[in-house]
């Protein structure tokens, strides 16, 4: 039904004849349309049902996997200083979906299969904590190629090592003296101690003689008198 149908009004005028209160004659003297009915319209179909189309498929999507970021503290960064430690890197998955449609139109999907094909890295991110003001010094260090920061640390590890076998041996901030000059020092040292014992066995065997000599005298004036 398109159309809803509505009732109308006739207005009849009659002229109406009574013998003795009775009805005798009626005749009618105008007939009139005072609001016409409205036709109701109802639609019929003729188009015969057909049948829904259901198709089915296999689609394959590759999809982005989004890597994770983590953040460390690192003390030996002047504070503030971000540095990236490990860059991410994004992954991939393949993703199987079966597809069905109707009449051409997509009324479901279905996940029949899920494959990482390359797998994320998450990125590391240092911050620096260490409270310093050659904060220029050490950025610029940071900014070395790996290749100086290892050498660094090797000659940092041998200068260490230097000063603990500087400071065993009781000289520090002194450059060590070649061994030779060590022994030939201590050989002349050894050259020369002989010379001073004989030289002191000498004067005190002159100084015995004269303490001998004059008690010798005296004991001789003392038994003449």
């Amino acid at each position: 039904m398109t159309t809803p149908g509505k009732k109308g009004v006739r207005t009849i005028v009659y002229t109406v004849t009574y013998a003795d209160g009775v009805e005798t004659g009626r005749v009618e003297k105008s007939n009139t349309i005072t609001t016409p009915a409205v036709d109701e319209v109802v639609e019929v179909g003729t188009k015969k049902a057909t049948t829904p189309v259901v198709t089915t498929e296999n689609v394959t999507e590759t999809q982005v996997i989004y890597h994770g970021t983590i953040t460390l503290s690192n003390p030996d960064l002047p504070k503030g200083t971000k540095r990236i430690k490990i860059a991410g890197v994004d992954g991939e998955k393949t993703v199987v979906y079966t597809i069905t449609k109707t009449n051409g139109v997509e009324t479901s999907r279905v996940v029949r299969d899920e494959k990482i094909t390359k797998t994320p890295i998450t990125q590391v991110v240092e911050i620096g904590t260490k409270e310093s003001g050659g904060s220029q010094s050490n950025a610029s260090q940071d900014q070395k190629d790996p290749s100086d920061k290892a050498q660094d640390s090797k000659d940092q590890a041998k200068s260490g090592s230097d000063a603990v076998t500087s400071s065993q041996s009781g000289q520090t901030d002194r450059p060590q003296q070649p061994q030779y000059s060590r022994v030939n020092r201590n050989a002349e040292e050894k050259k020369n101690l002989p010379n001073t014992g004989e030289h002191a066995n000498s004067l005190a065997a002159l100084l015995g003689l004269v303490i001998a000599s004059v008690t010798a005298f005296f004991n001789f004036r003392r038994k003449k008198h």
